[in-house]
């Protein structure tokens, strides 16, 4: 199994600084996805073990190369890595963290100073399916989930909002179908493609406060495809 070792340059001085963590082991595919933080001062990254029972979120400091845990996610079973998504919010140091300890993937959130487990975000009988958007000045998230809107196919994935305190959760994409969400970077509007297996995609322009639409940005018009004899799947 290849195993990385994480070095930190000193371009100026060309110091090498290496991370006080155990080897790295590459798992799957990719490699260990060190991110730095806007300050520069500091990476984090997740530290997978092999057998998916453990999941880290560790924080490296680049002046010593100094490493400290922040979330710590076990199981005695499984973790899904394709179900672990996470936002760092820098000004606060809170971290978003989604977790499958109550048998359901929801958000959680952390004190990324201590690593103390503020309180959950989500919950309840439905999927939580990624993180779109955290931001610091509203104390809001955006995500995408699935399951949780009645009589409609359960892996149709839509976008919501909810505030970090767990309050105030709002469906801002009502339309049936699969959503794939594009935020803007002031985080006013979001570009929302939807489509079904039975419906035609579009693109709409919506505010990120209501989901409401702005403008209609492209729509496939299917009347010319049915007229050759084209039928919808089932």
């Amino acid at each position: 199994l290849t195993r990385a070792e994480p070095l930190i340059f000193e371009i100026e001085t060309r110091k090498v600084i290496p991370v006080q963590t155990e080897p790295i082991d590459l798992l799957y595919t990719g490699g260990a996805n060190l991110q730095w933080y806007a300050d520069s001062r500091r990476l984090y990254f997740t530290y997978t073990k092999r057998g998916y029972q453990s999941v880290q979120l560790r924080e490296i400091d680049a002046a010593t190369g100094a490493v400290r845990v922040l979330v710590d996610e076990r199981s005695e079973t499984f973790i899904d890595p394709g179900m672990t998504y996470f936002r760092i919010l820098e000004d606060t140091s809170d971290i978003v963290w989604s977790s499958e300890r109550d048998g359901w993937c929801h958000l959680y959130l952390y004190d990324g100073k201590s690593g103390r487990l503020k309180h959950q975000i989500t919950r309840g009988p439905w999927v939580c399916r990624g993180i779109s958007r955290a931001y610091e000045k509203t104390r809001r998230i955006y995500f995408t989930a699935c399951g949780r809107e009645a009589g409609r196919d359960p892996y149709l994935v839509h976008v919501y909002r909810i505030n970090l305190d767990g309050t105030d959760l709002r469906l801002l994409s009502p339309e049936d179908a699969e959503h794939a969400p594009s935020f803007s970077r002031g985080g006013g509007y979001y570009v929302d493609t939807y489509s079904r297996v039975t419906l035609a995609p579009a693109s709409v322009l919506r505010r990120a406060e209501d989901g409401s639409v702005t403008m209609e940005l492209e729509r496939f018009d299917s009347e010319p495809l049915l007229k050759t004899g084209w039928k919808w799947p089932e």
